[in-house]
């Protein structure tokens, strides 16, 4: 989704934000993309690797990360190796993503995901 202006032109470059509330003041630097989705974390891009599964968004940065996701999900017995105060990535994995009865949803979205990277 690209954030537009009243004219209709999408918005590049900067604006000043002023809060009608408070009169707080923002600069917002923009390079003419926005999105609402998961998106690179350096180049501010939408990730390749995205799909809609249980009524949420299931993604990838790459195929390292397709693998551990699809080795933490599919896994029939998932032991902690962690101290219980240390987080892993597959620790704070969403609920819906970790329930048994999704695995084979989430597991078919992952391998789908999977068939779309570049040989």
């Amino acid at each position: 989704m690209t954030r537009q202006m009243a004219d209709g032109n999408p918005f590049v470059g900067a604006a000043r934000l002023v809060c009608q509330g408070c009169g707080c003041t923002r600069q917002l630097h923009s390079r003419g993309q926005e999105t609402a989705g998961p998106v690179d974390p350096f180049f501010r891009l939408p990730l390749w690797l995205q799909a809609a599964c249980r009524g949420e968004t299931l993604w990838a940065y790459n195929a390292e990360h397709l693998a551990v996701l699809t080795g933490y999900v599919g896994a029939g017995l998932r032991e902690r190796t962690a101290a219980p105060s240390a987080y892993t990535m597959v620790e704070i994995l969403p609920r819906w993503m970790k329930l048994a009865r999704h695995r084979g949803e989430v597991l078919r979205i992952l391998d789908r995901l999977h068939q779309s990277l570049p040989e």
